[in-house]
């Protein structure tokens, strides 16, 4: 594995670190294609609260890079 491969990893790590499991969970499954009304039926929750966790984790994930964390 490559020093910058390496350096992601770390970074993708303390980012991830930073979010609840649910955050975390429900980013995964977003990548993974599935929609905002999937995730909800999975968790049993509203589409409401799957859309407030999109937003919060994408505000920690905001912060965390204008705030030098990772530079």
């Amino acid at each position: 594995m490559s020093i910058e491969r390496i350096d992601l990893r770390v970074d993708l790590e303390r980012l991830a670190a930073r979010l609840t499991t649910k955050q975390r969970v429900t980013l995964w499954l977003v990548v993974q294609g599935y929609t905002q009304a999937e995730i909800a039926e999975m968790h049993g929750v509203g589409q409401p609260a799957i859309v407030m966790r999109i937003r919060r984790a994408r505000e920690t994930l905001e912060t965390m890079g204008s705030g030098g964390e990772l530079q």
